[in-house]
Protein backbone atom coordinates (compact mmCIF):
# COMPACT_ATOMS: atom_id res chain seq x y z
CA UNK A 1 0.00 0.00 0.00
CA UNK A 2 1.60 3.44 -0.77
CA UNK A 3 1.34 6.75 0.44
CA UNK A 4 -1.21 8.11 -1.47
CA UNK A 5 -3.43 5.12 -1.02
CA UNK A 6 -2.72 5.64 2.95
CA UNK A 7 -4.26 9.52 2.70
CA UNK A 8 -7.59 8.68 2.98
CA UNK A 9 -7.55 6.76 5.86
CA UNK A 10 -5.19 8.97 7.57
CA UNK A 11 -7.82 11.67 7.00
CA UNK A 12 -10.71 9.65 8.17
CA UNK A 13 -8.50 9.09 11.34
CA UNK A 14 -7.43 12.06 11.90
CA UNK A 15 -10.70 13.60 11.57
CA UNK A 16 -12.14 11.08 14.02
CA UNK A 17 -9.74 12.18 16.66
CA UNK A 18 -10.34 15.79 16.03
CA UNK A 19 -14.30 15.66 16.49
CA UNK A 20 -13.05 13.63 20.02
CA UNK A 21 -10.88 16.06 20.82
CA UNK A 22 -13.30 19.18 20.19
CA UNK A 23 -16.32 17.99 21.89
CA UNK A 24 -13.98 16.69 24.98
CA UNK A 25 -12.24 20.33 25.02
CA UNK A 26 -14.85 22.08 24.79
CA UNK A 27 -16.84 20.56 28.12
CA UNK A 28 -13.67 20.12 29.80
CA UNK A 29 -13.05 24.02 29.34
CA UNK A 30 -17.05 24.67 29.94
CA UNK A 31 -17.50 23.05 33.02
CA UNK A 32 -15.14 25.03 35.31
CA UNK A 33 -17.01 28.42 34.04
CA UNK A 34 -20.27 27.03 34.80
CA UNK A 35 -19.71 25.96 38.30
CA UNK A 36 -18.26 29.35 38.71
CA UNK A 37 -21.49 30.67 37.53
CA UNK A 38 -23.78 28.37 39.92
CA UNK A 39 -21.65 29.72 42.88
CA UNK A 40 -21.98 33.04 42.08
CA UNK A 41 -26.05 32.81 41.70
CA UNK A 42 -26.34 29.88 44.44
CA UNK A 43 -27.81 27.05 41.39
CA UNK A 44 -26.92 23.93 43.15
CA UNK A 45 -29.01 20.84 43.99
CA UNK A 46 -29.70 20.15 47.47
CA UNK A 47 -29.41 16.72 49.47
CA UNK A 48 -32.68 15.83 50.47
CA UNK A 49 -34.68 12.45 51.11
CA UNK A 50 -34.73 11.15 47.62
CA UNK A 51 -30.98 11.81 46.30
CA UNK A 52 -28.11 9.93 47.14
CA UNK A 53 -25.36 13.02 47.64
CA UNK A 54 -24.04 14.76 50.59
CA UNK A 55 -23.46 17.93 49.66
CA UNK A 56 -24.67 20.83 47.97
CA UNK A 57 -23.87 20.43 44.21
CA UNK A 58 -24.46 22.64 40.54
CA UNK A 59 -26.62 20.99 38.59
CA UNK A 60 -26.21 22.51 35.06
CA UNK A 61 -23.26 20.09 33.57
CA UNK A 62 -26.17 18.74 30.53
CA UNK A 63 -25.32 23.13 29.35
CA UNK A 64 -21.42 21.86 28.62
CA UNK A 65 -22.74 18.50 27.45
CA UNK A 66 -25.12 19.98 25.23
CA UNK A 67 -22.31 22.48 23.73
CA UNK A 68 -19.73 20.01 23.20
CA UNK A 69 -22.27 17.64 21.28
CA UNK A 70 -23.70 20.22 19.10
CA UNK A 71 -20.84 22.03 18.26
CA UNK A 72 -18.85 19.13 17.23
CA UNK A 73 -21.74 17.58 15.37
CA UNK A 74 -22.49 21.00 13.24
CA UNK A 75 -18.41 20.57 12.36
CA UNK A 76 -18.13 17.35 11.32
CA UNK A 77 -21.27 16.22 10.16
CA UNK A 78 -22.99 17.49 6.80
CA UNK A 79 -26.61 18.23 6.59
CA UNK A 80 -27.20 16.27 4.02
CA UNK A 81 -25.54 13.00 5.22
CA UNK A 82 -28.11 12.92 7.85
CA UNK A 83 -32.15 13.01 6.67
CA UNK A 84 -33.30 15.88 8.11
CA UNK A 85 -30.60 16.98 10.52
CA UNK A 86 -32.36 20.40 10.82
CA UNK A 87 -35.43 18.67 12.62
CA UNK A 88 -32.99 16.08 14.68
CA UNK A 89 -31.13 19.46 16.18
CA UNK A 90 -34.43 21.35 16.85
CA UNK A 91 -35.95 18.58 18.96
CA UNK A 92 -32.53 18.60 20.95
CA UNK A 93 -32.99 22.30 21.45
CA UNK A 94 -36.22 21.57 22.94
CA UNK A 95 -35.12 18.95 25.28
CA UNK A 96 -32.20 21.06 26.51
CA UNK A 97 -34.19 24.46 27.01
CA UNK A 98 -37.11 22.36 29.25
CA UNK A 99 -34.46 20.42 30.85
CA UNK A 100 -32.38 23.84 31.91
CA UNK A 101 -36.04 25.08 33.14
CA UNK A 102 -36.21 21.93 35.17
CA UNK A 103 -32.94 22.13 36.71
CA UNK A 104 -33.52 25.57 37.33
CA UNK A 105 -36.93 25.68 38.80
CA UNK A 106 -38.57 22.00 39.01
CA UNK A 107 -40.92 21.73 36.39
CA UNK A 108 -44.18 19.11 37.53
CA UNK A 109 -44.25 16.33 35.55
CA UNK A 110 -47.06 17.37 33.22
CA UNK A 111 -44.91 20.17 32.06
CA UNK A 112 -42.19 17.89 31.30
CA UNK A 113 -44.05 15.77 29.05
CA UNK A 114 -45.15 18.37 27.14
CA UNK A 115 -41.46 19.08 26.19
CA UNK A 116 -40.64 15.71 25.28
CA UNK A 117 -43.78 15.45 23.33
CA UNK A 118 -43.10 19.18 20.95
CA UNK A 119 -39.53 17.14 20.69
CA UNK A 120 -41.21 13.92 19.55
CA UNK A 121 -42.82 16.31 17.04
CA UNK A 122 -40.07 17.49 15.45
CA UNK A 123 -37.89 13.88 15.45
CA UNK A 124 -40.57 11.74 14.72
CA UNK A 125 -43.02 13.52 12.47
CA UNK A 126 -41.28 16.81 10.92
CA UNK A 127 -37.82 14.32 10.52
CA UNK A 128 -39.59 11.45 9.76
CA UNK A 129 -37.17 9.68 12.29
CA UNK A 130 -39.15 6.39 13.24
CA UNK A 131 -39.73 3.09 12.90
CA UNK A 132 -41.14 1.06 10.66
CA UNK A 133 -40.63 -2.57 11.30
CA UNK A 134 -41.11 -5.03 13.73
CA UNK A 135 -38.51 -7.18 13.19
CA UNK A 136 -41.06 -10.38 13.58
CA UNK A 137 -41.71 -9.40 16.66
CA UNK A 138 -45.38 -11.19 17.87
CA UNK A 139 -45.04 -11.90 14.20
CA UNK A 140 -45.01 -8.29 12.50
CA UNK A 141 -42.89 -7.04 9.93
CA UNK A 142 -43.65 -3.76 8.50
CA UNK A 143 -46.21 -1.59 9.80
CA UNK A 144 -48.46 1.19 8.89
CA UNK A 145 -47.54 4.94 9.13
CA UNK A 146 -49.91 5.97 12.01
CA UNK A 147 -49.05 2.59 13.84
CA UNK A 148 -45.14 3.30 13.15
CA UNK A 149 -45.48 7.23 14.96
CA UNK A 150 -47.39 5.39 17.74
CA UNK A 151 -44.58 3.05 18.20
CA UNK A 152 -41.66 5.38 17.52
CA UNK A 153 -43.53 8.01 20.19
CA UNK A 154 -43.38 4.86 23.11
CA UNK A 155 -40.67 3.72 22.62
CA UNK A 156 -39.12 7.93 22.64
CA UNK A 157 -40.64 8.28 25.97
CA UNK A 158 -39.40 5.42 27.59
CA UNK A 159 -35.93 5.86 26.28
CA UNK A 160 -35.38 9.42 27.12
CA UNK A 161 -36.86 9.52 30.50
CA UNK A 162 -35.11 5.62 31.32
CA UNK A 163 -32.03 7.92 31.33
CA UNK A 164 -33.74 10.81 33.11
CA UNK A 165 -34.34 7.67 35.90
CA UNK A 166 -31.02 6.47 35.79
CA UNK A 167 -29.61 9.32 36.91
CA UNK A 168 -29.37 9.01 40.26
CA UNK A 169 -25.60 8.62 41.80
CA UNK A 170 -22.32 9.67 40.16
CA UNK A 171 -21.70 8.78 36.96
CA UNK A 172 -24.34 5.99 36.41
CA UNK A 173 -26.34 7.52 33.30
CA UNK A 174 -23.18 8.56 31.65
CA UNK A 175 -21.72 5.48 31.87
CA UNK A 176 -24.43 3.44 30.55
CA UNK A 177 -24.68 6.08 28.07
CA UNK A 178 -21.08 5.72 27.14
CA UNK A 179 -21.01 1.96 27.15
CA UNK A 180 -24.28 2.32 24.46
CA UNK A 181 -22.53 5.01 22.31
CA UNK A 182 -19.55 2.85 21.98
CA UNK A 183 -21.35 -0.37 20.75
CA UNK A 184 -24.16 1.68 18.62
CA UNK A 185 -20.42 3.98 17.27
CA UNK A 186 -18.64 1.05 16.74
CA UNK A 187 -21.80 -0.70 14.60
CA UNK A 188 -21.94 2.36 13.05
CA UNK A 189 -18.41 2.31 11.78
CA UNK A 190 -18.86 -1.18 10.65
CA UNK A 191 -21.64 -0.32 7.78
CA UNK A 192 -20.06 3.14 7.25
CA UNK A 193 -22.56 5.25 8.75
CA UNK A 194 -19.71 8.20 9.43
CA UNK A 195 -22.29 10.80 10.60
CA UNK A 196 -23.31 8.82 13.22
CA UNK A 197 -19.72 7.74 14.12
CA UNK A 198 -19.30 11.53 14.31
CA UNK A 199 -21.76 12.18 16.50
CA UNK A 200 -20.93 9.07 18.51
CA UNK A 201 -17.14 10.41 18.89
CA UNK A 202 -18.75 13.45 20.13
CA UNK A 203 -21.17 12.28 22.89
CA UNK A 204 -18.00 9.87 23.50
CA UNK A 205 -15.32 12.65 24.45
CA UNK A 206 -18.07 15.12 25.83
CA UNK A 207 -18.78 12.23 28.35
CA UNK A 208 -15.37 11.37 29.34
CA UNK A 209 -14.51 14.93 29.90
CA UNK A 210 -17.79 15.05 32.22
CA UNK A 211 -17.31 12.00 34.27
CA UNK A 212 -14.07 13.36 35.37
CA UNK A 213 -15.43 16.45 37.11
CA UNK A 214 -18.57 14.55 38.12
CA UNK A 215 -17.11 11.16 39.54
CA UNK A 216 -13.82 12.31 40.43
CA UNK A 217 -14.28 16.17 40.71
CA UNK A 218 -13.53 18.11 44.24
CA UNK A 219 -13.84 21.69 43.56
CA UNK A 220 -15.61 21.71 40.41
CA UNK A 221 -17.64 18.76 41.01
CA UNK A 222 -20.87 18.78 38.96
CA UNK A 223 -24.28 16.85 37.95
CA UNK A 224 -25.93 16.85 34.40
CA UNK A 225 -29.03 17.55 36.11
CA UNK A 226 -32.41 16.97 33.56
CA UNK A 227 -30.73 18.73 30.70
CA UNK A 228 -27.87 16.34 30.64
CA UNK A 229 -30.07 12.91 31.08
CA UNK A 230 -32.72 14.25 29.47
CA UNK A 231 -30.15 15.02 26.29
CA UNK A 232 -28.43 11.56 26.25
CA UNK A 233 -32.17 9.53 26.05
CA UNK A 234 -32.81 11.73 23.41
CA UNK A 235 -29.79 11.03 21.59
CA UNK A 236 -29.91 7.41 22.69
CA UNK A 237 -33.58 7.34 21.02
CA UNK A 238 -31.80 8.20 17.56
CA UNK A 239 -29.28 5.37 18.02
CA UNK A 240 -31.73 2.99 18.27
CA UNK A 241 -34.38 4.17 15.49
CA UNK A 242 -31.11 4.34 13.08
CA UNK A 243 -29.81 1.08 14.33
CA UNK A 244 -33.05 -0.90 14.07
CA UNK A 245 -34.06 0.83 10.29
CA UNK A 246 -30.78 -0.35 8.74
CA UNK A 247 -30.82 -3.74 10.19
CA UNK A 248 -34.23 -4.76 8.27
CA UNK A 249 -32.57 -6.62 5.30
CA UNK A 250 -31.24 -9.00 6.84
CA UNK A 251 -28.86 -9.79 3.65
CA UNK A 252 -27.43 -6.30 4.22
CA UNK A 253 -23.82 -6.19 5.59
CA UNK A 254 -23.12 -6.67 9.45
CA UNK A 255 -26.27 -7.43 9.77
CA UNK A 256 -27.51 -7.69 13.50
CA UNK A 257 -30.67 -10.54 13.93
CA UNK A 258 -32.82 -9.78 16.34
CA UNK A 259 -32.35 -5.79 16.23
CA UNK A 260 -34.81 -4.34 18.63
CA UNK A 261 -33.60 -6.87 21.20
CA UNK A 262 -30.07 -5.84 21.30
CA UNK A 263 -31.48 -2.11 21.44
CA UNK A 264 -32.88 -3.44 24.38
CA UNK A 265 -30.06 -5.33 25.87
CA UNK A 266 -27.73 -2.43 25.22
CA UNK A 267 -29.60 0.17 27.27
CA UNK A 268 -30.95 -2.56 29.87
CA UNK A 269 -30.20 -1.16 33.10
CA UNK A 270 -31.83 2.13 32.59
CA UNK A 271 -35.11 0.44 30.40
CA UNK A 272 -36.10 -2.69 32.84
CA UNK A 273 -35.11 -0.85 36.12
CA UNK A 274 -37.70 2.20 34.61
CA UNK A 275 -39.94 -0.95 33.91
CA UNK A 276 -40.06 -2.34 37.43
CA UNK A 277 -40.13 0.83 39.18
CA UNK A 278 -42.93 2.60 37.57
CA UNK A 279 -45.01 -0.90 37.75
CA UNK A 280 -44.64 -1.21 41.70
CA UNK A 281 -45.63 2.25 41.75
CA UNK A 282 -49.18 0.95 40.04
CA UNK A 283 -49.33 -2.05 41.86
CA UNK A 284 -48.66 0.35 45.27
CA UNK A 285 -51.64 2.82 43.57
CA UNK A 286 -48.64 5.09 43.43
CA UNK A 287 -48.58 7.95 40.31
CA UNK A 288 -46.03 6.28 37.99
CA UNK A 289 -44.06 9.36 38.13
CA UNK A 290 -43.58 9.64 41.34
CA UNK A 291 -40.51 10.08 43.23
CA UNK A 292 -38.64 7.12 45.82
CA UNK A 293 -35.78 5.28 46.03
CA UNK A 294 -36.53 1.96 44.68
CA UNK A 295 -34.28 1.99 41.41
CA UNK A 296 -31.89 -0.11 41.32
CA UNK A 297 -29.16 1.95 42.41
CA UNK A 298 -30.71 2.35 45.34
CA UNK A 299 -30.46 -1.29 46.12
CA UNK A 300 -27.14 -1.51 45.16
CA UNK A 301 -25.96 1.70 47.75
CA UNK A 302 -27.49 0.47 50.03
CA UNK A 303 -25.03 -2.76 50.75
CA UNK A 304 -22.64 0.14 51.74
CA UNK A 305 -21.13 0.11 48.68
CA UNK A 306 -19.94 4.03 46.92
CA UNK A 307 -21.61 5.53 43.76
CA UNK A 308 -18.01 4.79 41.71
CA UNK A 309 -18.67 0.75 43.04
CA UNK A 310 -22.08 0.73 42.59
CA UNK A 311 -21.75 2.63 38.99
CA UNK A 312 -19.21 0.44 37.63
CA UNK A 313 -20.89 -2.82 38.84
CA UNK A 314 -24.35 -1.26 36.57
CA UNK A 315 -22.80 -0.96 33.79
CA UNK A 316 -20.30 -4.00 33.85
CA UNK A 317 -23.81 -6.16 34.27
CA UNK A 318 -25.01 -3.88 31.45
CA UNK A 319 -22.52 -4.94 29.69
CA UNK A 320 -22.37 -8.70 30.11
CA UNK A 321 -26.25 -9.08 29.07
CA UNK A 322 -25.28 -7.00 25.73
CA UNK A 323 -22.52 -9.60 25.25
CA UNK A 324 -24.99 -12.71 26.17
CA UNK A 325 -27.72 -11.02 23.75
CA UNK A 326 -25.47 -10.88 20.77
CA UNK A 327 -24.07 -14.33 21.39
CA UNK A 328 -28.11 -15.64 21.53
CA UNK A 329 -29.20 -12.94 19.01
CA UNK A 330 -29.75 -16.47 16.37
CA UNK A 331 -32.74 -17.54 18.94
CA UNK A 332 -35.97 -16.94 18.57
CA UNK A 333 -37.09 -13.49 19.38
CA UNK A 334 -40.03 -14.16 21.98
CA UNK A 335 -37.47 -16.61 23.09
CA UNK A 336 -34.89 -14.67 23.60
CA UNK A 337 -37.32 -11.52 25.22
CA UNK A 338 -38.37 -14.27 27.92
CA UNK A 339 -35.04 -14.85 28.81
CA UNK A 340 -33.68 -11.57 29.16
CA UNK A 341 -36.76 -10.39 31.47
CA UNK A 342 -35.98 -13.76 33.45
CA UNK A 343 -32.47 -12.40 34.28
CA UNK A 344 -33.47 -9.39 34.78
CA UNK A 345 -36.26 -10.08 37.55
CA UNK A 346 -33.29 -12.10 39.43
CA UNK A 347 -30.89 -9.10 38.62
CA UNK A 348 -33.26 -6.95 40.47
CA UNK A 349 -33.92 -9.08 43.50
CA UNK A 350 -29.95 -10.11 44.09
CA UNK A 351 -29.34 -6.78 46.06
CA UNK A 352 -32.39 -7.32 48.01
CA UNK A 353 -31.56 -10.65 49.17
CA UNK A 354 -27.56 -9.67 49.72
CA UNK A 355 -28.85 -7.00 51.80
CA UNK A 356 -31.26 -9.22 53.95
CA UNK A 357 -28.23 -11.32 54.33
CA UNK A 358 -26.16 -8.59 55.86
CA UNK A 359 -28.91 -7.12 58.06
CA UNK A 360 -29.79 -10.24 59.77
CA UNK A 361 -25.82 -10.79 60.47
CA UNK A 362 -26.32 -7.10 62.16
CA UNK A 363 -27.19 -6.61 65.39
CA UNK A 364 -30.70 -4.33 65.83
CA UNK A 365 -29.89 -0.01 66.82
CA UNK A 366 -31.71 0.57 69.97
CA UNK A 367 -33.29 3.87 68.82
CA UNK A 368 -36.56 4.61 70.54
CA UNK A 369 -39.06 5.54 67.73
CA UNK A 370 -40.18 8.55 70.31
CA UNK A 371 -36.94 10.31 70.71
CA UNK A 372 -36.37 10.87 66.57
CA UNK A 373 -38.47 12.75 64.20
CA UNK A 374 -40.63 10.66 61.44
CA UNK A 375 -38.37 11.38 58.84
CA UNK A 376 -35.24 10.75 60.57
CA UNK A 377 -36.56 7.67 61.41
CA UNK A 378 -37.62 6.65 57.98
CA UNK A 379 -34.03 7.56 56.80
CA UNK A 380 -32.51 5.36 59.31
CA UNK A 381 -34.75 3.04 58.07
CA UNK A 382 -33.80 3.65 54.50
CA UNK A 383 -30.38 2.87 54.97
CA UNK A 384 -30.56 -0.32 57.07
CA UNK A 385 -30.89 0.49 61.00
CA UNK A 386 -33.14 -1.66 62.72
CA UNK A 387 -35.25 0.50 64.77
CA UNK A 388 -36.54 -0.85 68.54
CA UNK A 389 -40.32 0.48 70.14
Amino acid sequence: MGPESLLPVFHDWFKLVSAFLCSFLITFFSIPIIVRVCIAKNLFVLPNGRTSHKYATPTLGGIAMFAGILVTSLLFVKSNEVFNFQYAIAGGFIIFFFGIKDDLTPLNWKLKLLGEILAAIFLITLGDFHITNMHGFLGIHEITYTASIILTFIVFMGIVNAMNLIDGIDGLAAGIAFLATTIFGMWFFLVGEMAFVYISIAIIGTLLAYLGFNVFGTTNKIFMGDTGSLLLGYLMMIFVVVFNEHNIISTAPFHIHNAPIISFAILFIPLFDTMRVMMIRIFKWKSPFSADRNHIHHRVLKLGLTHLQTTLILVVVNGVFILCVFLLQNLNMHLLLVIIFALGIIKSFIPKMISKRLEAKSPPISLPYKNVSKEVAQSLHENGFKMKN
